[in-house]
């Protein structure tokens, strides 16, 4: 299945999770999982929030993106995948002068018995 994010409508998100700024997002979305093309702009951050029956990774396409997952402060660069796993908390600011463009996926995990 081939998804382009180019006609897909830009949502524009102030705040996203209690961040700070505006958050640009192109996103396809199932009961499955959200796929999401994002531009987070300079000084633009998202608010710290958890991953509960859920992970989130994101590649980074553009820019350097400062990520944090636990606590811990990561640099992710182009080519390189921010991953937190369920169970876990994340947030994520843009410190650079550049826009970061990256991808975001969010599966729904299916729990075995």
């Amino acid at each position: 299945m081939k998804i382009n994010f180019k006609v897909l409508d830009v949502a524009q998100i102030e705040n996203f999770q209690g961040g700070k700024d505006r958050l640009d997002v192109c996103a396809y979305v199932d009961k499955d999982t959200r796929l999401m093309h994002c531009e987070l702009h300079p000084g633009a951050s998202s608010g710290k929030h958890p991953h509960c029956g859920t992970f989130e990774a994101i590649y980074v396409l553009r820019g350097k993106l400062t990520a944090y997952c636990d606590n811990v402060e990561e640099t992710i660069c182009e080519g390189e995948l921010h991953y937190c796993p369920d169970g876990h908390t994340h947030w994520y600011e843009n410190k650079s002068d550049e826009e970061v463009v990256f991808l975001a996926i969010v599966p729904t995990l299916k729990k075995q018995n």
